[in-house]
């Protein structure tokens, strides 16, 4: 079987997984003939998570045994293999890369029963590496971004803790709080030109909410809202997972009645001024309806 993960223009990663049972990082561009298996010597196990012009990320589990995962960095072969992983951490993985940077988190042991996680940035190699973790957190995590910025999310050190939805541009100290008054949790997903998108819970039932952000907290605008305005169907939750610099994003939802929708929202700036940082929502298409059991 395999499974696509990212896809930038007629590139897709993702994995395969052999008849061996083993799981290797593979890279196409457009068609099942074009597969490149980027599974590199050394590794038990690969995943590829993101693709963007010239280069690819994910993670391998290093036979050696020196850490559960290694975050990784291919330039579309197995042999180009780059091992970002830096012993400070006990394990790292690579989740996405744009414009020379890689996004994803490390693990930071303060003793041997403790563990907690760092958003991390890197440019290409290991030594590249910069802790995105700021303080106030109890962990966090980059989903998303490249040399420029960067998003995901953070925990904070109240009691109980809150997931908030975080932007960086290349530092700790850079960090944005993304996370709106009246969500329960909020997480970003990913990041193109000035838009951000993500999720968030709210009310009891903290279904998931579909969001998008231009910078800020109070930037955000709650997707799934427009879904509710649907007569048909109507959706219990809904997720945005990617975003161009268009403001074209795609995600899905899921409805009351069992079924699953893709879906693509596109959002444009409001014409009434020049500057205004206002959005408004130019269309929805709802595609690839499929029964879930």
């Amino acid at each position: 079987m395999s499974f696509a993960s990212d896809i930038h223009g007629n590139s897709q990663v993702g994995y395969g997984q052999l008849a061996g049972g083993e799981r290797h990082a593979f890279l196409w561009h457009g068609t099942a003939q074009s597969a490149v298996d980027l599974h590199p010597l050394g590794y038990s196990y690969s995943d590829a998570n993101g693709v963007d012009e010239s280069s690819q990320v994910g993670a391998g589990v290093p036979t050696d045994g020196s850490a559960p995962y290694h975050a990784l960095l291919w330039r579309g072969t197995a042999e180009s293999v780059v091992d970002l992983h830096v012993p400070v951490y006990s394990e790292t993985y690579a989740c996405d890369g744009e414009g020379g940077g890689q996004t994803g988190w490390g693990i930071v042991r303060p003793s041997e029963s403790q563990f907690v996680e760092h958003a991390l940035l890197w440019k290409g190699t290991a030594d590249s590496v910069v802790d995105l973790h700021p303080d106030g957190f109890a962990r966090t995590r980059a989903n998303g971004g490249g040399a420029t910025s960067q998003v995901g999310y953070g925990s904070t050190s109240s009691d109980p803790p809150q997931s908030n939805a975080l932007l960086w541009h290349g530092s700790a100290n850079s960090v944005v709080n993304l996370h709106p008054p009246g969500f329960a949790y909020t997480q970003a997903e990913a990041t193109a030109g000035e838009w951000q998108v993500g999720s968030g819970g709210v009310g009891n039932g903290l279904h998931a909410r579909a969001l998008a952000w231009r910078g800020s907290a109070d930037s955000v605008v709650d997707l799934h809202s427009i879904l509710e305005q649907q007569t048909r169907p109507n959706f219990l939750f809904s997720l945005a997972t990617d975003v161009d610099e268009l403001g074209n994003i795609a995600g899905w939802g899921f409805t009351t009645d069992g079924y699953s929708f893709a879906i693509r929202w596109s959002l444009v700036p409001e014409p009434t001024s020049v500057g205004m940082v206002g959005l408004a929502l130019l269309s929805i298409v709802l595609q690839s309806r499929r029964r879930t059991n």
